[in-house]
């Protein structure tokens, strides 16, 4: 049992956070990896693992960022994997690791190693030098934070099992999982995640971003009512950046106040898989955020880049497939006065205006602007200045445009 790391498991459920001795790597066997039956009809995909030491083992779950990692095989059961990051928390009074990164060590070592026992089983024998229990991250009174949604009120009421399913009759505590996970690593009443360190296992987080771009307000109506949305994306010191939606209430207290360049702390909002066909964030998540949210702006100390490009070549775009996102720089060499037309799904007009771009390439390409921003382009971009256009969207109408 020398490939795994002696006491690992009894380890991480003491620690409780990879944050309170990042030097700590253990190798574990993955004994068993398993979907998460998903009783409620959710689309959430979850995976839970069974982890052992060669002595002990424990429950556990990846994170939803390593659902690809599972679908390919790269990790399977009797895998051997290098944890480099992790949270423990407690489902029906039972600790449960969730695997937040990991590396592959060797993923087929083609045997069990040792005879691990349940260290669950092993504590509640109460005999000596027994681990003590994982407890809830945010058990005890707490009543702060009654920003969350009303999906996690029972869990919170009883604190022991923040995972709890609020269908009695489901015997399965991994189906509802929201588990509220957040890294501590200071004093700090409002610690700051990195963008890139989000994941669906979190409810209460703050992160440090700088607005990059605020679309304008729309509205919408069907059958279940009216309403209205606006969207920023967020960039953190990370260089991660994420796409942050607010709808109703919160377009009126947030629309009016928050500007681009400028550097907020956010917390309050609830996370979602990025809808990767409309949003080109770096993040494989998405905020949503009401009129609870807690948004504050910071003072700009210039640890956050104002923008984060990935330049392509206007005369590579012939190679660039329909749809796909890029970053172009270039002179505006032509400006078109602006124009409407008639959108085909709303039936409502839009303005648009067309600019012309070149670059030190010598090739140039034909950009469209939309929106309020196409109604001054041609006074906005006169001076035919440079222009820099994050993931502007690639268009074979008329050729490459």
């Amino acid at each position: 049992m020398s490939s795994l790391t002696n006491n690992a498991i009894a380890t991480l459920i003491k620690n409780q956070t990879h944050g309170n001795d990042t030097s700590y790597c253990p190798v574990l066997q993955v004994l068993k990896v398993l979907p998460v039956n998903n009783s409620q009809g959710t689309s959430a995909e979850r995976y839970r693992v069974i982890l052992s030491d060669g002595v002990h083992l424990a429950q556990g779950m990846f994170a939803t960022q390593h659902n690809h990692r599972i679908r390919e095989k790269e990790v399977t059961d009797l895998s051997l994997i290098r944890i480099s990051d992790y949270m423990t928390n407690v489902v029906q009074d039972k600790s449960l690791v969730i695997v937040l990164g990991f590396e592959i060590v060797n993923p087929h070592p083609g045997h069990k190693i040792g005879s691990p026992v349940d260290i669950g089983k092993v504590n509640s024998g109460g005999g000596g030098g027994a681990v003590p229990q994982a407890k809830p991250m945010y058990g005890g009174n707490n009543n702060n934070n009654n920003n969350n949604n009303n999906n996690n009120v029972k869990a919170e009421k009883s604190y022991s099992n923040p995972y709890a399913n609020t269908n009695t009759n489901n015997s399965n505590p991994y189906a509802q999982s929201s588990a509220p996970i957040i890294r501590t690593n200071n004093a700090s009443s409002s610690p700051i995640t990195p963008i890139a360190n989000l994941n669906m296992y979190q409810n209460r987080w703050t992160i440090k971003a700088r607005i990059t771009s605020k679309g304008d307000i729309r509205h919408w109506s069907n059958a279940k009512g009216d309403g209205s949305l606006f969207s920023i994306d967020l960039l953190d010191s990370s260089q991660t950046d994420i796409r942050a939606t607010f709808f109703k209430e919160a377009v009126d207290k947030f629309h009016p106040i928050l500007q681009v360049d400028r550097v907020y702390t956010c917390s309050g909002g609830r996370l979602k898989a990025a809808n990767v066909q409309y949003n080109t964030c770096k993040s494989a998540f998405e905020i949503t955020f009401d009129q609870n949210a807690e948004i504050r702006e910071e003072q700009d100390t210039g640890e956050i880049s104002q923008q984060n490009y990935e330049f392509c070549p206007i005369v590579d775009l012939e190679s660039i497939d329909p749809g796909k996102y890029v970053d172009v720089i270039g002179v505006v060499k032509a400006m078109s006065e602006p124009s409407t037309i008639v959108s085909k799904k709303t039936g409502k007009e839009i303005i648009k205006a067309e600019m012309v771009l070149v670059d030190d390439s010598g090739a140039e390409v034909n950009c469209t602007v939309w929106g309020d921003r196409a109604t001054g382009a041609v006074q906005e971009f006169a001076d035919c200045p440079v222009v820099a256009l994050r993931r502007a969207r690639v268009s074979d109408f008329g050729g490459r445009t």
